[in-house]
């Protein structure tokens, strides 16, 4: 049997289209399978041929930062690299929840530019430019807006909520304690492992203690830091001397201490709120009298009064400090470093951690103005730099997240410095940066600073602007030491393989498991 084309009528294909869908993890209702099916319902009632599909599964709407579909037919459109003269989404909100309505109509004229016009299949108005539709679909663009906004506060009320009554929302429990799963009628269920979540939306999960090493090690923290007159530091080395480690299976340290010595669930107190990262806008820290505090919420590892001993301890070391005082400490150990970082800083045993003089002052570079400290790498280089770890760490979250929403548990192991895959497969998975200035076709680098021991290098590409990903590669570590180890080499001369998804990406991995 012969198929036909695609046309209402039986004429030739009067025009080729791409179909962009989209879909969030809040949107069951909106699967790209409905969005496809009402596209192509579109397509052949009006003669229309779909030649290229752009997609951004399980992705927000509100920005572009994580939906490379959408930034991909973008720039093919801006590059003139169409094959199609039409782009057909299901709805404008299918399109983006902009905040600022006039962004999605900004993306929209991009096209239009570029002779794409952009056809909404399932909205009420007829996209014919007149001034009747432009206001419907202005409308719209607000409506979509708003649905995220409602639904961002409706979400918030309710974790608040759960929050005060001393349910514990999303986030590690941390070491010496463990995340106990609840029914809806409070009869237990289960203790998740590291990695698992909850699979009904009724459920609920509380805090609870660890094994009992755990928590021996957590009360003996305390204890030596409150009793015995023992710093962070002289902590962190007497338990790495003893060749424990901490949660992630890493070796402890100034700040790890410190985290487990300030945070009230120890004491069983759930706290929520102390951050705020709404609309996929800027993680924000509210003042304590903002925080969410449900007290004796799950049972203590450390007795309530050791942990008002401990806290007693640390303001009269940090807070009570005046920004003087802190500032001349710093000036001490410039005087006997040399130079001030980070580092340094932390392992000074008599010094607040740099942490602290972030807080205080803003910034540590800010601080090192104050005192008069210019340090040799020039200020915007560290801005670059820092700039540059913050994408890496926000990049990477979201791929671990969508490997963990696949079903694959991913977690690091400090003695095999790999990530380790289903508890099988140990992977090294390096950012490569797009190099910029370069003439021809784009070019990336990798940089391996230590042998690799691990059966598999992921490569994540990023995209021109070095903000999100352009495609992953695979690369077998068989040889790739010695070339990396001093020098950037070009990927394309590794025999790489790429791949496009994060789906794809995944059932690699999943079958790399599977024969492991």
């Amino acid at each position: 049997m012969q198929h036909q084309n695609p046309s209402s009528s039986g004429d030739a294909i009067k025009e080729r289209a791409a179909q962009y869908v989209r879909m969030s993890t809040d949107e069951q209702d909106y699967s790209p399978f409905n969005q496809e099916k009402a596209i192509a319902a579109y397509a052949l009632a009006h003669n229309i041929m779909v030649v290229r599909k752009y997609a951004d599964e399980g992705r927000s709407g509100l920005n572009l930062d994580s939906r490379p579909g959408f930034k991909e037919m973008l720039r093919d459109v801006q590059a003139g690299q169409t094959h199609y003269s039409i782009i057909l989404v299901y709805d404008v909100s299918r399109w983006g929840r902009f905040q600022d309505v006039d962004e999605g109509a900004y993306y929209e004229q991009i096209c239009k530019k570029a002779g794409v016009r952009v056809i909404f299949c399932a909205e009420d108005f007829k996209d014919d430019g007149s001034l009747a539709s432009t206001l419907l679909k202005a409308m719209d663009r607000v409506e979509a807006a708003k649905y995220s906004l409602r639904l961002s506060t409706r979400v918030f009320a309710g974790q608040c909520n759960l929050g005060s009554r001393g349910f514990w929302q999303g986030a590690p429990a941390g070491y010496g304690l463990r995340r106990a799963l609840f029914d809806a009628s409070g009869s237990p269920r289960t203790i998740l492992a590291a990695g698992e979540r909850k699979f009904i939306q009724s459920d609920r999960v509380i805090l609870h203690p660890g094994p009992a090493d755990e928590v021996e090690i957590v009360r003996r923290i305390f204890r030596s830091f409150a009793l015995d007159g023992k710093g962070e530091i002289a902590i962190a080395k007497e338990l790495n001397d003893e060749g424990r480690v901490n949660q992630f299976g890493r070796p402890w340290s100034r700040g790890t201490i410190s985290h487990i010595l300030s945070n009230e669930k120890y004491m069983g107190n759930n706290i929520y709120n102390r951050t705020s990262h709404k609309l996929k806008g800027k993680c924000v820290k509210n003042p304590p009298e903002m925080w969410i505090r449900s007290a004796n919420a799950f049972e203590a590892v450390v007795d309530p009064i050791l942990f008002d001993a401990v806290q007693r301890k640390m303001g009269e070391l940090t807070y009570r400090k005046s920004n003087q005082r802190m500032l001349d400490d710093l000036r001490s150990l410039l005087a006997s470093k040399g130079r001030l970082t980070s580092k340094l800083i932390d392992d000074a045993e008599l010094l607040p951690c740099s942490g602290s003089y972030h807080q205080r002052f803003g910034s540590l570079l800010k601080a090192y103005e104050l005192i008069g400290y210019q340090p040799k790498i020039k200020v915007a280089a560290i801005a670059a730099r820092l700039e540059a770890r913050t994408k890496r760490r926000r990049i990477l979250s979201d791929i671990f997240a969508d490997l963990e929403r696949s079903g694959l548990d991913v977690r690091f192991d400090w003695g095999k410095r790999a990530y380790v895959v289903n508890s099988k497969l140990t992977v090294a998975i390096y950012l490569l940066r797009r190099l910029r200035g370069k003439r021809g076709p784009p070019q990336w680098t990798i940089r391996q600073r230590r042998k690799s021991n691990t059966k598999l290098v992921i490569g994540v590409r990023t995209d021109a602007a070095n903000d999100s990903v352009h495609d992953y590669l695979l690369l077998r570590p068989a040889g790739l030491s010695a070339r990396l180890r001093n020098s950037d080499v070009n990927v394309e001369d590794l025999g790489a393989t790429s791949i496009e998804t994060i789906a794809d990406l995944t059932r690699t991995l999943r079958d790399a498991t599977t024969a492991a």
